[in-house]
């Protein structure tokens, strides 16, 4: 809770040199939603399945106040939650989010965003997040970031950033974790066609736990990274990328140092209004102090495309990755990923969602794991503030540890109310 009024302190005083402005406008919705779910393997557990109902009362409310300059998004949204046999279970969930924008010159823009979130749902459904829950011990998550950026020229910008993520759990044999991230980074066009962008970034981690146990070990290190962009016509950008990551360990489990080298070729193409796509493919080696060193593929393709009533998109990439803040640290790992999402208003009144996403990770040890996420759902706006939506999701994992393995479907229908005030 002391989380959750800090965020909205500061809400409270980001809002505050608003009222100085002489032209700003406000919009205040207010809502509440009633759902009931069928989970039918609650726990994630790999047999012995337990199934249940489980009812949320979620009021809630956003604020948006805006102007020609700025504009500040605040959505805050508590959720009572009651299972019918497995009461055991009932909670208060939370989730709150902030972002702020700026335009402090006509060439200087500031941004802030912050989101909150406390459950004990072991299917997290933070972004990225993949990772098994063996308990519905109460855990906290938090990501900051802000940066600063200044336009000059056509295509020129400077960005000067920091972000902050931290992970708190109620379970005390899991690792609580905290880790900084102050970056920055310039574009710059020598001609209408040739421009290159640098980056440099650095990281802190620090890991901690409430009982007796060792945990994790800390890790600091920097990243930098150089591109060149060559720009074919106003719609195309072909790059090249070269980019460098190092991490050093702290602690009493001696993890090993290691240091990555990637390079990958790109290419960016806008085709029309409604459609646009990128991709890019390249190589990289790990170098670990006294083990084998790694080495893989790197690809990252998206796809976007608009069309009558709706949208799509399409991501695949895969290469390396550091899973630390989760509730299993799974460290360095190499990753194929395939996401997809789908948005279409099939009436005025009526909207049908899917999202899919697919994701094989294999780490130092060769230890290997996949999951698969999969949400199918209908909005009907029924009446002018009222909704009811139907949805369905699964998830799948399997994993090289049995007891990681799961499979768990969910239903849920709900019906809410939501009225802007101006």
């Amino acid at each position: 809770m002391n989380k959750i009024i800090k965020i909205l302190l500061i809400g409270i005083i980001l809002f505050q040199p608003l009222h100085v402005s002489a032209n700003y406008k406000t919009r205040f919705t207010p809502s509440i939603s009633v759902s009931e779910t069928y989970d039918d393997n609650v726990d994630l557990e790999n047999t012995n399945e337990k199934s249940d109902w489980i009812t949320s009362i979620s009021p809630g409310f956003s604020l948006d106040v805006y102007s020609q300059n700025n504009n500040l998004m605040l959505k805050y949204s508590p959720s009572i939650v009651r299972y019918k046999d497995e009461d055991d279970n009932n909670t208060v969930r939370h989730s709150g989010s902030i972002s702020f924008n700026e335009a402090l010159s006509k060439n200087l823009l500031f941004k802030l965003s912050d989101s909150y979130i406390k459950s004990e749902d072991p299917l997290e459904d933070t972004q990225g997040i993949i990772g098994v829950r063996d308990t519905r011990n109460t855990y906290q998550r938090n990501n900051w970031a802000s940066s600063i950026s200044y336009t000059f020229g056509p295509s020129n910008s400077f960005i000067l950033g920091y972000s902050h993520s931290w992970l708190e759990n109620d379970d005390v044999t899991l690792d609580d974790g905290k880790i900084f991230d102050p970056y920055t980074s310039i574009e710059y066009w020598f001609s209408q066609k040739h421009g290159m962008e640098i980056n440099f970034g650095y990281t802190d981690a620090e890991f901690s736990r409430d009982d007796s146990g060792i945990p994790d070990d800390n890790y600091s290190g920097g990243t930098s990274g150089i591109k060149y962009l060559y720009r074919i016509d106003s719609h195309s950008t072909f790059t090249v990328k070269y980019d460098y990551t190092c991490r050093n360990f702290t602690g009493l489990k001696n993890e090993e140092d290691y240091m990555v080298h990637e390079s990958s070729l790109g290419f960016d193409k806008q085709i029309s209004k409604d459609l646009s796509y990128s991709f890019s493919g390249g190589y990289f080696i790990q170098n670990r102090d006294y083990s084998d060193d790694g080495k893989g593929a790197i690809f990252d393709f998206s796809l976007h495309k608009e069309i009558n009533r709706g949208s799509l998109e399409i991501s695949a990439n895969g290469g390396w990755d550091e899973i630390t803040l989760e509730a299993e640290r799974k460290g360095f790992t190499k990753y194929q990923q395939l996401m997809a999402n789908f948005n279409y208003q099939v009436t005025k009144n009526i909207n049908t969602y899917s999202r899919m996403s697919y994701r094989q990770d294999k780490d130092s040890i060769s230890h290997k794991s996949k999951t698969v996420r999969v949400t199918y759902g209908w909005r009907w706006l029924f009446s002018k503030y009222y909704s009811a939506i139907l949805e369905y999701s699964c998830a799948t994992r399997d994993d090289y540890d049995i007891d990681d393995d799961y499979n768990v479907n969910r239903v849920k229908i709900g019906i809410e109310w939501r009225q802007p005030y101006k």
